[in-house]
């Protein structure tokens, strides 16, 4: 899950919340592998949510944000899933992206919101 929110950003919303837009993310391979390997063990269960309780159900965002601050605080690290985004992002520029690119990502529509 952590991988994930690292690696591409994505926002963590419910229907009809402010990201509802679809598109592709782009992700590293240590990444994909992960994903393909959570799905493996999803067992055939099929379901638009990517990410489903162990009863089949789908976790909702605001139980997946809880689960994101338990297992970093019993790590050790402070972090929630929107520091993820920024934690990506500030990672993005760092690797000698541009903020164009990142504003893609990301899914700002206007560069300000990326600086």
């Amino acid at each position: 899950m952590m991988l994930l929110l690292l690696d591409t950003s994505i926002r963590l919303t419910l229907p009809g919340e402010k990201a509802t837009k679809t598109g592709f993310v782009p992700m590293q391979k240590p990444c994909a592998a992960a994903l393909r390997s959570y799905l493996r063990l999803r067992d055939g269960q099929l379901d638009d949510a990517l990410w489903i309780s162990s009863k089949g159900r789908p976790l909702q965002p605001d139980t997946i944000k809880q689960l994101i601050i338990k297992y970093c605080h019993g790590a050790g690290v402070r972090s929630s899933a929107h520091a993820s985004r920024r934690t990506m992002a500030k990672s993005f520029l760092m690797n000698g992206g541009n903020a164009y690119a990142l504003q893609a990502l990301l899914g700002h529509g206007d560069i300000t919101m990326t600086h």
